[in-house]
């Protein structure tokens, strides 16, 4: 992940004010130790974790280490990021015990800027308790996002109700990212032809462009791919 920032930012360019982790598992802790140990944090945020693992406690650890202001957060809780950047917390409600809690207790959140909505569920996109939750406490009007974000379904396929949330959500595009390295060209697929039902929705794949950008031009918002072509405009 750490190589990833430094292709995309200027030399000069070492620190982040914010740095989000989605859910506590491995993969995804893994690829933020490197980038809080190389760059100056203004913020960590996540859920926390009902039962901590020992990856999940090094992480905490490690911004303790660093004196990074460290901020839990629940549902109802937001953020102003900057002048016009507000960040909302659509779940967890709180911590909840089960066989999957980095899933089911998966930070959702959606960003609001003047011109464009992002809705990042991560992994809440496979757990049918996450997404019934979001469902029912979640106003229609607040779910509505430009983009949705969702990882990968690995070991099963995304639940039905899935489709109910991008009902409401509306968007236009979607990324879908990979599980760390257990993704593969024939989950791709599969996730592909899910989402091909969906009327009217663009499909970005990070395993096919790469990391993707979103900038602030003259013109509106760009997204750009990790080789920085143009891909979509909004106003």
């Amino acid at each position: 992940m750490a190589q990833t920032l430094d292709s995309q930012l200027p030399l000069w360019q070492r620190t982040l004010d914010t740095v989000l982790l989605t859910t506590p598992r491995q993969d995804h802790i893994t690829g933020l130790q490197d980038v809080v140990e190389r760059y100056a944090i203004g913020r960590v945020i996540d859920a926390g974790m009902l039962h901590p693992t020992a990856t999940y406690a090094r992480w905490r650890r490690t911004i303790s280490e660093h004196d990074i202001p460290y901020f839990a957060v629940q549902q109802g809780d937001s953020m102003e990021l900057g002048s016009n950047l507000q960040l909302q917390v659509l779940w967890p409600t709180s911590l909840h015990k089960s066989s999957d809690e980095a899933r089911d207790n998966c930070l959702v959140i959606r960003l609001i800027m003047p011109g464009l909505k992002l809705l990042l569920l991560s992994v809440a996109g496979a757990s049918t308790y996450a997404l019934q939750g979001i469902l029912s406490s979640i106003q229609p009007s607040d779910l509505h996002a430009d983009i949705v974000q969702v990882e990968s379904a690995i070991s099963k396929p995304y639940p039905s109700v899935l489709r109910t949330l991008f009902e409401r959500a509306q968007p236009s595009i979607l990324v879908v990212s990979p599980v760390g390295s257990r993704g593969s060209t024939q989950t791709a697929e599969n996730n592909k032809l899910y989402f091909s039902t969906f009327d009217d929705l663009q499909i970005w794949s990070v395993a096919d462009v790469g990391a993707l950008a979103i900038r602030r031009t003259d013109q509106g918002w760009l997204t750009y791919t990790e080789e920085n072509e143009a891909l979509t405009r909004f106003q």
